[in-house]
């Protein structure tokens, strides 16, 4: 160091010249320099995390802010500098403000020790008196991946929106800070105590009591949380959020129900993927209770309490994975249990994986609709049902659409949802967040399933008692099937055979007795072993049971071939024109009918 050197250059061929002592050696600049500093402005009554950008920063350094006009010093808190000497983790001192006086711009000057040299930037950062401190009381979820961005909400008081400030600092500014330097959160919103979002739009300034973010990207542990207002009041909650390292986030996709009583209790469950054991689960703020993880794709909970609204539901993985379904669950206000839906059976209760079976749900207090427009909802397992529609019954017994928000029915109308092979449930949920699930009354069935049609039934009336025998024609039904009159099922059904028909199908016939029922008009329904079913819509109407019932005492012959065509004579009384007479569930032709016999 401070020699001089002689410099010598060589050409290919050989040929040199020197300059004698051309060079001098001389030791590596120490002179520091600063760039900027972030964030620039800050409370003078508090200590603000901020971070130095420049060069040839050293460790060991000192920094001072300095008021130019008094040139009253004082030293900050200096916690880290980077190996490159680039960037300096502080704490600014706290800088009292003369009376009267609402702002100061100071000078920062940085010292190396070592190796001595310094350098000022000028007006770099301005103390300002708030008005309001920002106190910080919970963050939710309290932990996250390194990988940021998942949504948290901070909650306290004195949040401030300042709608005078120019754009891009009219909100509070959210911080992620250790030792080793700060990190800013982005999309901040601030939000009231009745979870409304605070405008920033209009004049003066607003208070908040929650800040909704997003976590921004950061190396693992714990870190202190702070809030700083636009008038640079500051809110800290010290080692507050843990960054974690996360292989994978879960997945939050579906929360059935979607509505529930702000009393809690509500039994729902959570679809997604890469749910693990133990994870735990916030609506809003609130931890869910009962939570089991079922597997990674569903989690069964009971929700807290909460007040009316919309929330953000959250699943945290113990690895601090996390996933926010934000606006997820609705609160509503309890529903008195009279004005509750329930289910009492679903016809079919088989159907195909790749959905699409036509279903009817019977049951009470179906409402189609709210006053603001929210539909109900029908689930079948974790899907949606589709084309739904509510029906009841009128003053004449005859099935009608319910449509209005004001009006309620018994029996839904729908189509089933794609759905996995196995047993599920069928489930409504009311626009007013009234709730009921049938459990285990559903079976998706892998394949392709047969579709049986029904094309007749004789006679489409019958005893409210039932008992009534009936005969069906159609095609493609197997034996073994079900028949189903509204939501019950009939008794000692057979079918029979007839023979291919022209178009391929096969034609049978189906003798059956219908069960109990209640009066109107119902729909049949027949199941076939595999599945495939069809719905021969208002197929049957159950009247009144007679006053007086025919009466048979006597058949003669009371045997004949097993080809038909015997010709038989019943006695008795009460016989009708119009009557039908069934053998061994089969309608047999008449030829004459009068009050005391009948021929065949």
């Amino acid at each position: 160091v401070g020699k001089r050197l002689d410099l010598t250059i060589e050409n290919k061929d050989g040929g040199t010249i020197t300059l004698a002592k051309a060079l001098e050696i001389v030791p590596p600049s120490t002179d520091p320099k600063v760039i900027r500093i972030e964030p620039n402005e800050g409370s003078c009554y508090e200590e603000t995390d901020a971070l130095l950008y420049g060069s040839s920063l050293m460790p060991g350094l000192k920094v001072y802010f300095v008021d130019p006009v008094t040139k009253v010093a004082r030293e900050a808190k200096v916690e880290s500098v980077n190996e490159a000497g680039s960037i300096v983790k502080i704490k600014t001192p706290v800088f009292p403000l003369a009376v009267g006086q609402d702002e100061l711009q100071v000078d920062v000057t940085v010292m190396n020790i070592d190796r001595p040299g310094s350098f000022t930037l000028e007006k770099a950062f301005t103390y300002k008196k708030p008005a309001l401190s920002p106190i910080v009381s919970a963050i939710y979820p309290a932990e996250g991946p390194t990988s940021g961005g998942i949504p948290v909400t901070v909650t306290g008081w004195n949040f401030t929106v300042d709608r005078d400030k120019e754009e891009g600092k009219k909100l509070p500014k959210l911080y992620f800070v250790d030792t080793q330097g700060l990190k800013e959160a982005s999309a901040v919103t601030v939000w009231d105590e009745n979870d409304q979002e605070i405008s920033t739009e209009g004049s003066g300034k607003v208070q908040g009591v929650k800040i909704k973010a997003i976590i921004p990207p950061n190396t693992p542990g714990v870190k202190d949380v702070v809030v700083v207002n636009p008038d640079t009041g500051i809110g800290r909650l010290n080692a507050a959020f843990t960054y974690k390292t996360v292989k994978d986030l879960p997945e939050l996709n579906l929360i059935i129900p979607s509505r529930g009583p702000d009393i809690g209790g509500q039994k729902v469950n959570l679809y997604g993927a890469k749910f693990q054991q133990g994870a735990k689960v916030l609506f809003g703020t609130k931890s869910a209770l009962n939570v089991k993880v079922i597997n990674e794709g569903n989690i069964e909970l009971t929700t807290p309490s909460g007040t009316i609204g919309k929330v953000d539901v959250t699943v945290i993985n113990p690895d601090g994975g996390s996933s926010v379904l934000v606006g997820g669950y609705e609160y509503t206000a309890t529903v008195p249990s009279s004005e509750l839906p329930a289910i009492n059976a679903v016809v079919p209760g088989v159907g195909p994986t790749a959905g699409g079976t036509e279903i009817t749900v019977y049951g009470k207090n179906f409402k189609p609709v709210s006053p603001a427009g929210e539909k109900i909802i029908l689930y079948v397992g974790s899907g949606v049902a589709t084309e739904v529609k509510i029906y009841k019954y009128d003053s004449s017994n005859q099935l009608v659409e319910v449509t209005e928000p004001d009006d309620r029915g018994t029996l839904i109308k729908a189509k089933t949802p794609r759905g996995k092979a196995g047993t599920t449930y069928v489930a409504v949920l009311n626009p007013d967040g009234g709730y009921f699930v049938l459990e285990n009354c559903f079976t998706y069935k892998d394949g392709l399933v047969s579709k049986p049609v029904l094309t007749s039934i004789i006679p489409d009336k019958g005893r409210l008692d039932g008992g009534t025998p009936i005969q069906l024609e159609g095609t493609n039904v197997e034996k073994g099937a079900k028949l189903y009159i509204g939501d019950r099922e009939a008794t000692s059904v057979q079918v029979i055979e007839l023979g291919m028909g022209e178009n391929g199908n096969k034609n049978v016939l189906i003798t059956a007795f219908t069960p109990q029922g209640t009066l109107g008009v119902k729909d049949v329904t027949v199941v076939n072993p595999d599945g495939g079913s069809y719905i021969l819509s208002n197929g049957f109407t159950y009247l009144p049971n007679p006053a007086n019932n025919p009466r048979i005492t006597s058949i003669n012959p009371n045997q004949g071939r097993t080809t038909g065509g015997t010709d038989v004579t019943i006695s008795g009384s009460g016989f009708k024109t119009g009557q039908l007479v069934f053998i061994g569930g089969r309608i047999a032709p008449t030829s004459s009918i009068m009050s005391d016999a009948i021929n065949l």
